[in-house]
C-alpha cells in the first residue's frame, strides 16, 4: 500500500476535489494490483527464481492473478465501448467503493452508478466465459 501512496503523491495533476482524488486512487490501485499480478505470474514462470515447491494454495493464487489480469484486459475492451461502466467498474472493483462514493468520484448519481455496477458485471461475465476465463 505505501507503494500506491508513493504513486498517488507523484501523479502529476492535482486533484480538481475529492472525486477526482477517489479516482485517481483508483486508478492507481488497479495499476499496483494488475502490475503485481504480472510480476506474481513472471516469477512463477521463471523469472530468475529458484524452484520452489508448488502446493494447492499457491495454485489458487496463481489462478487469481491471472483471472485479475484478464479481467483487466475485459474492462479496457468494456472501456471502448461504455466508458462510464468500465468506470464504475474499477471504482467498484478495484477501489471498494460503494455507489455512493463511486457516485462522488464520477459525478453521476447512485442510481445510475448501480445499473452500470449491474450492467458492467454482466457484460464481462459474458466475455469472461466467452474467453474460458468465467
Amino acid at each position: 500500500m505505501h507503494e500506491c501512496y508513493l504513486r498517488l503523491a507523484r501523479a502529476s495533476a492535482t486533484p480538481r476535489d475529492r472525486g477526482h482524488l477517489m479516482s485517481t486512487a483508483v486508478r492507481i490501485m488497479r495499476q499496483f494490483l494488475i502490475d503485481h499480478a504480472r510480476e506474481r505470474l513472471a516469477l512463477k514462470r521463471g523469472g530468475g527464481a529458484s524452484a520452489l515447491q508448488v502446493d494447492d494454495l499457491q495454485l489458487v493464487v496463481d489462478s487469481q492473478f491471472e483471472a485479475l489480469i484478464e479481467i483487466d484486459a475485459a474492462l479496457s475492451q468494456l472501456a471502448v465501448v461504455e466508458p462510464r461502466q468500465a468506470m464504475v467498474f474499477e471504482h467498484r472493483y478495484f477501489g471498494g467503493l460503494n455507489d455512493d462514493e463511486t457516485a462522488t468520484a464520477l459525478s453521476v448519481s447512485a442510481r445510475t452508478v448501480h445499473r452500470d455496477w449491474d450492467a458492467s458485471r454482466q457484460w464481462l461475465a459474458a466475455h469472461l466465459n466467452q474467453t474460458g476465463v468465467g
